[in-house]
């Protein structure tokens, strides 16, 4: 996905960054504050290295459903 544009949204419950690719395509990132606002730089910074943990390890979702693919007589 090429990103031509992003977007920084903060509400009460944390700061939202969106990724805009060249067909629409969008991806957010939604994370909690722990102090102050982050600035736009580290905002959009801390959504790619949150993006990359999950592209790398995955998520809950994926390791349950391995969990049960892998189990004898289960479908895939």
């Amino acid at each position: 996905m090429q990103i031509i544009k992003q977007t920084i949204t903060r509400t009460a419950s944390g700061t939202a960054v969106e990724f805009i690719g060249e067909g629409e395509e969008k991806i957010s990132v939604l994370f909690t504050d722990t102090n102050a606002s982050p600035s736009d730089t580290l905002a959009v910074d801390k959504a790619k290295a949150i993006m990359v943990q999950v592209a790398t390890f995955g998520t809950r979702f994926d390791r349950l459903r391995q969990q049960v693919v892998s189990r004898p007589g289960s479908r895939q």
